[in-house]
């Protein structure tokens, strides 16, 4: 048996993001990018989450309770490459908490 309540999470994010266009010709641009943000956590209640393991008659409860990092950083690159109707896009993000960090690429 496993039960957990709702999570309620409420945040705020602020960041900048810095472009330098550069044409190559009519048809071809690139456009190189950076950004980064901070992501600060007003009211983060996590849920405490009990569980319960049944056998033979006997039985284990246990409860956890986790509790994330209030603030959280974001840093990355992007590099967006047009030549006529065609736009192809790459993305880099690292994502650092205090024990936690989390990488992402989209091309």
């Amino acid at each position: 048996m496993l039960q957990v309540n709702p999570v309620t999470l409420t945040t705020g994010i602020a960041g900048i993001k810095l472009t330098a266009p550069k044409r190559l010709s009519n048809d071809t641009q690139i456009v190189p990018g950076l950004h980064a943000s901070v992501e600060n956590s007003f009211s983060n209640k996590q849920p405490k989450v009990k569980a319960r393991f049944i056998w033979a008659d006997n039985y284990f409860e246990n409860t956890t309770s986790s509790s994330t990092p209030k603030v959280g950083y974001n840093v990355g690159a992007s590099l967006l490459t047009a030549h006529k109707n065609i736009e192809l896009l790459a993305t880099y993000n690292c994502n650092l908490r205090s024990k936690y960090t989390s990488h992402q690429e989209v091309h």
